[in-house]
């Protein structure tokens, strides 16, 4: 399968992008952190929805990465919710990963304002540096991911 290339360029204000990572269980968090420890991306590992938005609207992230399936609340009112806040990050890409057997959902996660909706590995280990790193430049530079690729 050809994966797209994406221009190693990004909009973030530092020399570091910045990713919040969101709802993920803390094995799949841990590997995500040092993948993009790996690639010189800084990141935080948030689970409650208040942290969440309070980090969302009052810190500056590049790309904010919502594990759909295990967030506390329903995704797309909580990705519409984080769309409709003020503040440094409301213009950050957002990237939804789910794997749900829903009708519909991956739309819903599309309306609500997610800029990507990106499949779910069944094996969480399957995750790539390269994967993960040609998907957050193509998010950046608002390029087509090959959505056959999995997060």
């Amino acid at each position: 399968m050809e994966q797209n290339q994406c221009a190693p360029q990004h909009r973030s204000t530092s020399d570091t992008p910045s990713v919040l990572l969101a709802g993920f269980p803390n094995d799949e968090a841990e590997r995500v952190v040092a993948a993009l420890e790996q690639m010189g991306w800084a990141s935080i590992v948030l689970n409650n929805e208040l942290d969440i938005e309070v980090a969302f609207g009052t810190m500056r992230f590049d790309i904010t990465v919502i594990d759909a399936e295990h967030l506390e609340v329903f995704a797309p009112h909580f990705i519409a919710r984080l769309r409709g806040t003020q503040g440094p990050s409301s213009d950050a890409t957002i990237i939804a990963v789910d794997n749900s057997a829903f009708a519909g959902f991956k739309e819903q996660l599309a309306e609500a304002g997610a800029d990507l909706v990106v499949p779910k590995p069944s094996d969480p280990k399957s995750l790539t540096t390269d994967t993960l790193g040609q998907m957050l430049q193509c998010a950046l530079a608002n390029v087509p991911f090959d959505e056959g690729a999995r997060f």
